[in-house]
């Protein structure tokens, strides 16, 4: 809906096909689809958690904290 209420079309598109999560060289992301040819070559960034309502993925505390360290000096690191 627009402003006034009145219904309009939606610019939004979803992607086709299996979609990674790919972390550029500058520190960026992008998303990769199946229907692009490096595909398979690049690696996802994202990690199945759950699948049809079963944990497949668990991490302890210190696992968070390390990572979030991690993460810390990186942003320190870029400003």
């Amino acid at each position: 809906m627009d402003a006034d209420g009145n219904l309009s079309k939606s610019f939004k598109k979803s992607k086709q096909g299996k979609l990674k999560l790919v972390k550029n060289d500058d520190g960026t992301y992008r998303t990769v689809t199946s229907m692009e040819a490096d595909f398979d070559i690049v690696k996802d960034e994202l990690v199945e958690v759950f699948r049809m309502g079963v944990i497949t993925k668990e991490w302890t505390f210190e696992e968070i904290r390390e990572r979030a360290k991690i993460r810390d000096y990186e942003m320190a690191k870029n400003c």
